[in-house]
């Protein structure tokens, strides 16, 4: 078998509690597939990569520039996402929030972007 990739969008403080909305959403969409879906619903759970709330362009640039330490039947990799309007990370503060010591930007996080690999 092969494996897709996939972005998923859950609204939600608590990354728990998106990522159950996230893999709920992905069932009633694509079905169960006996675990070959290719979407979230096939991941062992998530990890936050990154703690510093981001918008959505922000997040998705910081999804793609991930994806190569990512497994095919492992977790789904979360990043918080804010509608807040922020001043755009520089290239620099990227680099810094992927390893996590970008200063905590204070903004509300109003969901969570999870992507990865599916089993498909």
């Amino acid at each position: 078998m092969g494996a897709s990739d996939f972005y998923h969008y859950a609204t939600g403080e608590d990354p728990s509690d998106a990522y159950d909305t996230a893999t709920a959403e992905a069932r009633a969409e694509n079905g169960y597939r006996g675990g070959y879906s290719g979407d979230i619903q096939t991941t062992s759970g998530w990890t936050v990569r990154s703690r510093t709330p981001m918008t959505g362009r922000e997040a998705m640039a910081f999804a793609e520039s991930d994806f190569d330490n990512m497994e095919k039947w492992g977790p789904a990799f979360a990043v918080p996402v804010t509608r807040a309007k922020a001043k755009p990370l520089t290239r620099p503060q990227q680099l810094l929030a992927k390893v996590g010591k970008l200063p905590k930007r204070e903004l509300k996080i109003d969901g969570w972007l999870f992507y990865g690999w599916g089993a498909s």
